[in-house]
């Protein structure tokens, strides 16, 4: 983090602008009944970020319910499907109100590990 006074305003003003972007998406959650998912604030270069975190592939039905919401108020989307070998990917990037807004879920699983019991 950074240390100079004002990069310490400038970071707190990120977390500030990404705070209330979470705040009105979950005011919006409430009007359209969409289920709850974590959250994740960022407040860091390049900027202010939030992330939202689907529990299972980007094919569950709640992963689904959100990604259409943030599409529908922030248009189209940015795909960025990760690394090879990760186990998560970014099935949204894109900017909203000022903010890096992202949403990501586990990669879908292939049959094979499908099967796999751990």
């Amino acid at each position: 983090m950074n240390s100079h006074p004002s990069g310490l305003r400038e970071q707190l003003t990120w977390q500030r602008q990404a705070h209330a972007l979470l705040g009105w998406l979950l005011e919006l959650a409430v009007d359209q009944g969409l289920p709850p998912i974590p959250w994740t604030i960022h407040a860091g270069e390049p900027g202010p970020g939030l992330t939202g975190h689907g529990q299972a592939d980007e094919q569950d039905p709640v992963f689904r319910a959100w990604h259409a919401a943030v599409v529908a108020i922030a248009g189209p989307e940015h795909p960025d499907h990760g690394q090879p070998g990760s186990d998560r990917a970014f099935y949204y990037w894109g900017e909203f109100r000022g903010v890096t807004l992202m949403l990501d879920a586990d990669r879908p699983r292939t049959p094979q590990q499908a099967g796999d019991t751990y």
